[in-house]
């Protein structure tokens, strides 16, 4: 995660000689996830354009992170889904 400064992201792509300019990473953006996700190696090259500050998850806290997340997604869905349910039992209920 970015907490200050700006990055270039370089990517060499197959048959070309120099890398291409995909992005310029800025404070609250990050990368690196799908290295974490896939235990992967990275798929390009970050340099720094100006001093930055960068913060660094391993992946066993990332893992965790992101199971905390697809929980509380599914269980986010689960209630939803619970609410309409008893929505639509009380609506039969008062067309009675």
């Amino acid at each position: 995660m970015v907490d200050s400064g700006e990055l270039d992201c370089f990517k060499l792509f197959d048959g070309d000689d120099c890398p291409k300019h995909l992005k310029v990473y800025k404070p609250g953006e990050s990368f690196g996830e799908l290295a974490l996700l896939y235990n992967a190696p990275r798929a390009a090259t970050i340099i720094a354009k100006t001093n930055s500050i960068l913060f660094s998850l391993d992946r066993s806290t990332f893992n965790n992170i992101v199971k905390a997340l697809l929980f509380n997604h599914r269980m986010h869905h689960r209630i939803k889904e619970n609410n309409m349910n008893n929505f639509y039992l009380r609506l039969r209920y008062f067309q009675h």
